[in-house]
Order: structure tokens, then sequence, then C-alpha cells
């Protein structure tokens, strides 16, 4: 609830409301006013405001979802389209204590059917991070880094004042686990963080993006009137943001039913396993899946996480209303209310509202929830992609394309890697234009049909066909070697050290000698006895 000293005005009668909304444009690094729109520039009653921290069904931590602001405007001024709006409301004449209802981006600026008019709408700044490629950004950054240092970075990036506050994940660890190739949203990031802290994101009247959380609503209590006076009886009053009298809400409807308390957070891991928890019987959890900010992290890194959060989430009771009211937009959006009628006292929450009109505002609030957490609503949808792969089990491709790959075992038809490092490859073709190395630097054992490398190690080879500059080898088996410089084969051991060769090309033939530590070329000639040639080699 936003502390206004003429905040009770909205809900009294005939209070005169003078509007304010100032266009401006960047021109040349400056702000130029475009125009300056009063009450008798507007279509009566045509200003609306709608804003949320959750319209979805139910209640889901971590949306950050936009305000739209419109109002239609007679067609005496230039397009406002681009520019920036302020809307200042003065109430009563009071100009001293104007009342900002909001920043906004003018999106589009139409003329309306009979051409005397023009519809303008307007979003503020969030509407435009979802659009926001950020990858570039994510790549300069040094890991492991907190999350208050990661938050810091992110809106200085993307030029948005951030209100100064303490997040109870501010503290924890993260490390890289973005694919920084792929393209990723201001939006999708600034969404897990808010998700992870169990909170909303919401622009406020100021301009600036808030850490919206849920407040604890307390309901009066007194003591029974069968009760004898005691020291130790006392009465409590509502712990709310917005009580409503019969004489600020029009109408109303609501649930029988109240929406449970979260009992327990768990944190799903990459292979939708769970990998911490509060309590492990929880029946009515807040759950958080695919979260990158949680990968790679320890379970008890996690675990803190999650106990970090619950006190947050837990004791949010509400029940699901729809009510119109007088309009106050001193109420914001994750504030509480409740409102009597002549059969229950309703509590809830103002999770998404449209406030409309000029002279005489009408406020429509709206909450929504099941009783269970049964929907999977916890977890927003993520589109970022990971960095890496670390699964258990095999990865079949017909083709892949690599950059960086890390895995434990690989199945593939081809494989064409920059840099793969590899504990074990069976392969049909295998290009490497980069290094592949394993088992510190050399493959223990490759089965292919077709090698082209420049330069090739490993201990044990068996191949169709090798094409090589330079082949190092103990044991080599091979239908074909078509080399350019030499193949060096250690002969010191029985049993090691052999070569067969169906087809040798080569430029140069080497010996090794195990006593001197040298290798010694071979010379190749022919030679014809008895009608039959020989090969000869010299060493």
């Amino acid at each position: 609830m936003i502390e206004y000293i003429n905040k009770d005005l909205f809900f009294q009668d005939s209070i005169n409301k003078q509007w304010t909304i100032t266009a401006t444009k960047k021109v040349d690094n400056e702000t130029v006013t475009v125009a300056t729109i009063y009450n008798e520039d507007l279509l009566y009653d045509s200003i609306s405001l709608t804003e949320a921290v959750s319209s979805s069904d139910g209640l889901v931590f971590g949306r950050c979802e936009s305000s739209r602001f419109e109002f239609t405007v007679y067609n005496v001024i230039d397009s406002l389209k681009g520019c920036e709006l302020t809307v200042d409301i003065v109430l009563n004449h009071d100009t001293e204590n104007p009342f900002r209802l909001g920043t906004y981006l003018v999106d589009s600026d139409k003329p309306t059917a009979e051409r005397y008019h023009r519809k303008v709408i307007a979003y503020d700044k969030l509407s435009k991070l979802n659009e926001t490629d950020v990858k570039d950004w994510y790549k300069t950054l040094t890991f492991p880094m907190t999350i208050k240092s990661f938050r810091d970075s992110l809106f200085n990036k993307i030029g948005i004042t951030q209100e100064v506050v303490e997040l109870p994940q501010d503290n924890i660890q993260i490390v890289k686990t973005l694919n920084e190739e792929e393209d990723m949203s201001a939006l999708s990031i600034i969404q897990a963080i808010c998700e992870l802290n169990g909170c909303f994101g919401h622009m406020t009247r100021d301009d600036i993006f808030q850490y919206k959380f849920l407040p604890i609503i307390v309901k009066a209590l007194y003591p029974a009137e069968d009760l004898y006076p005691a020291e130790d009886l006392y009465p409590a009053d509502w712990q709310i943001d917005l009580p409503f009298d019969k004489k600020q809400w029009i109408q109303a409807e609501y649930e029988d039913y109240e929406c449970k308390t979260i009992d327990g957070v768990v944190i799903m891991g990459e292979n939708n396993e769970i990998a911490a928890w509060t309590k492990k019987d929880a029946t009515n959890p807040f759950k958080i899946e695919g979260n990158f900010l949680t990968f790679d992290l320890d379970s008890s890194v996690l675990t803190n996480i999650a106990n970090n959060v619950f006190p947050k989430v837990t004791n949010r009771v509400y029940q699901p209303a729809k009510i119109q009211s007088l309009g106050n937009p001193c109420l914001e959006v994750g504030d509480s209310f409740y409102f009597n009628d002549r059969y229950n006292v309703v509590a809830s929450y103002c999770l998404s509202r449209t406030i409309s009109g000029m002279q005489l505002l009408k406020d429509n609030l709206e909450s929504t929830g099941d009783e269970d957490r049964s929907k999977d609503l916890s977890s927003i949808s993520k589109q970022l992609q990971r960095l890496k792969n670390k699964s258990e089990f095999d990865i079949d491709v017909n083709s892949a394309r690599i950059r960086y790959l890390e895995v434990d075992h690989v199945t593939v038809a081809q494989l064409n890697a920059a840099n793969a490092q590899i504990s074990n490859l069976w392969a049909s073709e295998a290009t490497i234009s980069g290094t592949l190395s394993a088992a510190i630097g050399r493959i223990s054992t490759i089965e292919a049909d077709y090698i082209t490398t420049v330069s090739f190690q490993a201990q044990n080879i068996n191949a169709n066909k090798i094409t090589a500059g330079t082949l190092n080898v103990n044991r080599l088996n091979v239908g074909e070697i078509v080399t350019l410089n030499s193949v060096t084969a250690a002969l010191n051991a029985p049993g090691a050290g052999t070569i067969t060769i169906g087809t040798v090309r080569l430029s140069t033939l080497q010996l090794y000698n195990g006593g001197t530590g040298t290798y010694r070329n071979v010379v190749l000639r022919t030679i014809t006895i008895d009608g039959t040639q020989y090969i000869v080699l010299t060493v």
C-alpha cells in the first residue's frame, strides 16, 4: 500500500481529479517534451490501467507481468508512438502533492473509426525485457558469483533501477549453466531470480523494479464472550493492507474455500528427481523446477535455498475473490485486502486489477487459486538452454556438431567437434578439426571405419583406413594407411608394437632401436630373383 498523503480522498465523493499525461522523447541524448495532455484533451472516462503480479489461474511465484495503460485522446496532437509517458493525478486541487500513477512506453497510437480520436496503448519497461537478448552480457561474467552480484550486473546492463533490498538468496553462489551462444531474454533471467526468492517482479509507480512479496494476512481475533476477563487474553485486530468498508465496494464474488498454506519447498533436479526439500512429507509444497540458478549446485546449497525461501511463501492463506470497488491506486498489486458481506469476512490478495475512469475511479480486483496446489503451477516456463549435458546415459545421434562436449559416454554416427573430451568413442566417422583428447590426452581404444586427423596418438587402433600426417601408436591393426609424414611404432615389448597392414603408402619409414633409443630410416628397394620380385628393407 502506497503511503500517500491524500490516499483517503480516492474513496471520497465529489473529489476533483486533474490528470496530466506528459509525453517525452530522446532527441540527441536530450529529453524533449512532445505533448502534455490534460483532462480537456481526453475522451471522458477513457483511462484504464491493468496490472498484475500473477494473472494466471493460480499463484505462480516468479512472474513479472507488464502493466498496460491506455486512454483515448482527441486527434489534435502528433502521434505519441515511441514516447515515454508519465501520468500524474492532482486530488482536490492539491498541486503540491500530485500522485504519480506510473511511467509507460507507448506501444501503439491509432486513430479510432470516426477519426476524431486516437487510442493510445502503453506498457511499462517490463514489456521490452522479453525481447532483450543478454547473451553477450552473460559471456562477460566471471563465475562463481553471488545472486546479488548477478542481479546487480543484469539490471545495470538493461538500464532499469531496482529497489534497494536484501533478498533471501542474495548470498548464494551460482555457477555458469547457460549456453551463451543461445538467445537468452532478460525477462527469463529476472523471473528465475524472483522465483528462487519467492516473490514477483513489478514496476512501481516511480518506475523502479520491485521484488514484491506477499504479506501474511492476520485475521482479527477476539476472546469468546463466555470467557472471563484475564490478563493473558488479548484481542488482535486485522493486519491487512486495505480493509474495505461497506461504502467502498460495489459487488463481489468469492470461492467458498481458502487456498491452503504452503507447507514445504521442493527443489527438483535436472533429471526430474527431488534434489532438496524443507519437509519430506509436505502435502502442499512450493515446487521449484527447471530454474537454471539451481543447476550444478550441491545438495547442501539447494537445501539452504529451500530453507531461505520457505518463510516468504508459507502462511499465505487467502480466499480467491473478485471485487468491484471504488478505485484507489494506492492499493498495489500484491497487497492484501478484506471485505465483509452479510455472510462472511473475505480476506484475499490483489493479484491482478484493472482501474478505470477519470473523475469516478472504479477498481476490479481479482485473485485466483485452487484449494490445493495440485496443478503444477510452481515453476514458470523457461526457454533458456543448458550449457552442457551431464546426464548419466548414452547420447545417440546421427550427426552432432558440438563446440564443447563433456560427457562420460557418447555413441554417434558422425562427430564434428572443435574440442571434445570423451572417455569412450564409437563412431563410423570422426572428423576432428581441433583437438580430440580423452583419458588424459590419449584414447585407450578407438573402433572406427575411417579416421581423418593431422596428428593421432592412441594405445590401440583398429580401423579399415587411416589418413594422417603422423601416427604414434603402440599397436596398429589397419587395412590401409595413408600418411604424409611418418608411422612410428614402439617395438620394445614382446607381443606389442606390431604393425599389421594390408597396404602402406608413405614417404618415410623408420624403425625404432630400443637399445639406443633412436629411430633409423629404412630404405625400400626391389630385387628380382629367378623371376620373382622381392622388397628389401635396408637400415
